[in-house]
């Protein structure tokens, strides 16, 4: 089997994207009634996994993960007071019908 990744236009989604890499399942030689043939490596088994690398361009730069914590080294009463009271005041603002206020913490900064 082939498994192909290819570019994406959201704007054209039903026009075929370059393929940017393809991978295919391994096979082992084999033979039924007709002759030679190739069969999945993993034909017959429950379960099968395989994994392979591609780089992905992508319009937006993703560098959240460059501020991020350790929470397991901060105090855990107070990170769970301090998660209680924004989902608290969430929901407020939800009842509120404070939209705006409500998405605000979305905005990157």
């Amino acid at each position: 089997m082939k498994i192909s990744i290819s570019e994406s236009d959201n704007i054209n989604r039903d026009k075929k994207g370059k393929e940017i890499i393809s991978y295919l399942t391994p096979t082992v030689d084999g033979s039924n009634e007709n002759g030679p043939i190739k069969i999945f490596a993993a034909a017959g088994k429950n379960y099968y996994e395989a994994s392979f690398t591609f780089e992905a361009k992508v319009p937006y730069e993703f560098t959240s993960l460059d501020k991020g914590q350790d929470l397991r080294k901060w105090n855990q009463e107070k990170l769970e007071q301090r998660d209680f009271d924004f989902y608290k005041n969430q929901l407020t603002l939800l009842k509120e019908k404070k939209t705006d206020e409500y998405f605000s913490f979305l905005e990157l900064k």
